[in-house]
């Protein structure tokens, strides 16, 4: 991943961490603020993060609430649109002997909660961003701890909403043929089918993009695929992405990079940071779709009925992935 800036603050917000233990807000006092706002909101995520309950899931999280003071907060801790997993920081080995932190998501519910004036407790004064939290958390722990993160219908269902919106949004900014549409939409799927596949996938021929017969024919996924064998097939990034479009696309994309790209392809989400991170980052592109399905007026909501894919959303893909047992039977 490629989330700007945010490798270079990772050792000021280990150290942060460390210093602060306070701020972890005890386990029995989570439960009881969780069961406090279980039944208040019926919606996609107040049902995705019940299952999160249901299944004993909290223990994933470190959980925080950072009261006012004079101390510098590092700005990932901060910010309430990033989920950090300590398991997949390095640098947060440092953290084994606090097992408050050691290998769990960060969950910071400043903004979900305030102080009670007279016993000075906790209670919840946003619940629906509390749940949004806890949603995302879980599907960063998940995604880092199962190899075959989503289910082959889920996989197929995230790659063809990604790669049908990103392939419109492109072909609309630089008046795209419908052929050049479709291979915009086709490297996309690939780089996506990737970044869902388990680790011994096949990186030019990744299985969940062999599922895309959206795109077209068996033989037309495979000759896509051949095109660009020589840029996927030792593992895509963002940038290898905007390569593989340059490649495929008109001349006038020739100087596609991840910075056009992101700039207009990375607002979809309920903010910049998270709508962005969504552009090379699966569980936030869940999240964004999990956000939209369940109401919440953001651009992924225009674009999954643009491309006639919300009502398949509500329905198939909101069912499957509440009944995915694997991704609620995490242990950190």
């Amino acid at each position: 991943m490629t989330f700007a800036g945010i490798k270079s603050q990772l050792p000021r917000v280990i150290r942060y961490v460390a210093e602060n233990r306070d701020i972890i807000i005890p386990p029995e006092l989570i439960r009881s603020l969780v069961q406090s706002i279980r039944t208040i909101l019926k919606n996609p995520m107040a049902e995705f993060f019940n299952r999160i309950v249901t299944a004993e899931q909290l223990s994933n999280f470190a959980t925080i609430y950072i009261r006012p003071s004079e101390t510098a907060i590092p700005e990932i801790i901060a910010s309430q649109n990033l989920s950090l997993d300590f398991k997949q920081v390095q640098e947060a080995s440092v953290l084994r002997s606090i097992p408050e932190f050691n290998n769990k998501v960060l969950v910071n519910l400043t903004t979900s909660l305030k102080q009670d004036r007279v016993n000075g407790g906790l209670t919840v004064s946003a619940a629906d961003t509390m749940q949004y939290q806890f949603c995302k958390a879980q599907l960063v722990a998940s995604y880092a701890d199962l190899d075959n993160w989503l289910t082959p219908y889920l996989s197929e269902f995230v790659v063809r909403t990604y790669s049908m919106i990103i392939s419109s949004i492109i072909s609309r900014q630089f008046g795209l043929t419908l052929d050049e549409t479709m291979k915009i939409m086709g490297v996309s799927a690939i780089y996506y089918s990737q970044l869902l596949g388990p680790d011994n996938d096949d990186l030019v021929m990744p299985a969940v993009y062999n599922r895309c017969t959206f795109i077209g024919s068996r033989a037309e996924l495979v000759a896509l695929a051949n095109e660009v064998a020589e840029i996927s097939s030792t593992g895509l990034d963002i940038i290898k992405l905007c390569a593989m479009m340059k490649k495929v696309g008109p001349d006038r994309m020739k100087a596609f990079d991840p910075q056009v790209f992101l700039s207009i392809c990375g607002s979809l989400g309920p903010d910049v940071i998270t709508g962005r991170i969504a552009l090379e980052y699966p569980p936030y592109w869940v999240y964004c779709l999990l956000l939209a399905l369940s109401g919440v007026k953001t651009p992924m909501i225009y674009q999954l009925n643009n491309s006639r894919l919300s009502m398949e959303g509500r329905s198939r893909f909101l069912s499957a992935i509440m009944t995915d047992e694997q991704l609620f039977s995490l242990r950190r």
